[in-house]
């Protein structure tokens, strides 16, 4: 398993950062961050990608199968 995670530049407000999670983060995750950086640049938001430790943007066959 792969993961990508982005914060943001201003340091964590008390509560914490929020966060968006995605699946398929070897596909999501650059979409993600690059979304949040141009509508939401100073959100205290996190972006968390889970993947697979593979180049492809898409492992059909172990997101099918397991």
């Amino acid at each position: 398993m792969a993961g990508f995670v982005g914060l943001p530049a201003m340091p964590p407000p008390p509560e914490g950062y929020s966060a968006i999670i995605a699946s398929d983060g070897n596909a999501t995750f650059p979409l993600l961050w690059h979304a949040r950086e141009r509508l939401a640049p100073a959100a205290p938001l996190a972006v968390i990608g889970i993947g697979y430790p593979d180049g492809r943007r898409f492992d059909v066959v172990r997101r099918c199968t397991t």
